[in-house]
């Protein structure tokens, strides 16, 4: 029998990505919403409900891939791993680019010394386009990631910030030590970041740049 998926929250990630990709997978189905053949369930929903459809996904036994992050807070995510545990259901998260076969490769060799001692690393993600001012409009079904309330309070780190500083500890095999910040400002009229720049130091002694 394949394996029915259901996806919680509708947006334009789910849409252009999430759902295409279920369906040409080998093994899997996307059955629907409130379906009894779902045996697991994508959370797409805004960041500061993805505890509640979590635990609620895993009451009903159901297998739980949650999009990051997990939670915005730590009493948030112990919540959700009990309640997964009590259910003996799997809760993973979305950090896919460790899937990635460059990604994967690029670990290969930091592991082997084929470069040598990493005495830097560097992380850059983008936006936008060249020559244009200011971030590309989202799509109505995006807006809430221009909610603070349902963002919890930011946006660029929380939204691909996260995924540069997990290839940063996966690539280098270490974890952060000491991390400093600098966002673009934020205001009463403009309280999100849209720019920030990082500088890291890892247990293994390597610093790293990352500009989002």
């Amino acid at each position: 029998m394949p394996f029915g998926w259901g996806i919680v929250s509708t947006g334009k990630h789910p849409d252009i990505k999430i759902a295409p990709a279920m369906a040409a997978a080998d093994g899997g189905e996307l059955v629907g919403v409130k379906d009894s053949r779902v045996d697991g369930v994508f959370v797409s929903s805004p960041n500061a409900l993805h505890a509640e459809h979590v635990v609620q996904a895993a009451e009903a036994g159901k297998h739980v891939l949650c999009e990051k992050p997990m939670a915005t807070t730590i009493a948030d995510a112990v919540r959700m791993l009990q309640a997964c545990r009590r259910a003996g259901v799997t809760l993973a998260i979305a950090f896919n680019l460790r899937q990635h076969p460059a990604y994967i490769r690029a670990r290969e060799l930091v592991a082997a010394g084929t470069l040598g001692r990493i005495v830097l690393a560097q992380a850059q993600w983008a936006f936008g386009v060249r020559g244009r001012d200011g971030s590309p409009p989202r799509a109505p079904l995006t807006q809430w990631w221009d909610t603070p309330e349902l963002i919890e309070g930011a946006s660029t780190m929380m939204g691909t910030g996260v995924h540069s500083v997990d290839l940063l500890r996966f690539v280098l095999r270490a974890e952060v030590d000491e991390i400093t910040a600098v966002t673009d400002g934020q205001t009463v009229a403009r309280p999100l970041e849209q720019l920030a720049c990082l500088t890291l130091r890892f247990g293994n002694g390597t610093p790293a740049s990352e500009i989002l």
